[in-house]
């Protein structure tokens, strides 16, 4: 192989390497580049706000669901506590809980000799549903003295 042929050769090569983008330095990062990866991180901006908006959605839910079941207890605590005071029928009175006006409905039936069946409607904010709580109260039993 004699020399001329040797450096055509090598310029063809050189030509096929440059088409191939081989032996390029480009640096940096083209603005199609930047703008996809712009768009990909506001998608993902995005989705953590959602995510942090509903949270705090279901945080508020849960705080209004333990509050409204405190006010349940409360009631259903005074009930036990004077089992004979305990009047059948229906009424409605409010509770305030951490702050908040909760209003207890009950609906009180006799189901047996010494039992009575208890049901809890507790509203309290605008929005939240309310929540039915049910029980049993049991009249109490004295035990026999030794």
């Amino acid at each position: 192989m004699d020399m001329q042929s040797s450096v055509s050769a090598r310029a063809e090569d050189t030509v096929l390497l440059h088409r191939l983008g081989v032996g390029r330095h480009e640096e940096g990062f083209g603005l199609v580049e930047v703008l996809i990866a712009v768009v990909i991180l506001a998608f993902g901006l995005l989705a953590l706000a959602g995510v942090s908006l509903s949270t705090a959605h279901q945080t508020r839910g849960a705080a209004y669901d333990t509050d409204q079941a405190m006010a349940a207890q409360e009631i259903m605590d005074a009930m036990a506590q004077n089992y004979a005071g305990v009047a059948v029928g229906s009424s409605d009175t409010t509770v305030t809980v951490a702050g908040r006006s909760y209003t207890v409905s009950r609906t009180v039936s006799q189901a047996a000799t010494k039992l009575k069946s208890v049901q809890l409607v507790v509203t309290g904010a605008t929005g939240v549903t309310p929540d039915t709580f049910v029980t049993r109260l049991h009249a109490p039993v004295s035990l026999p003295t030794p």
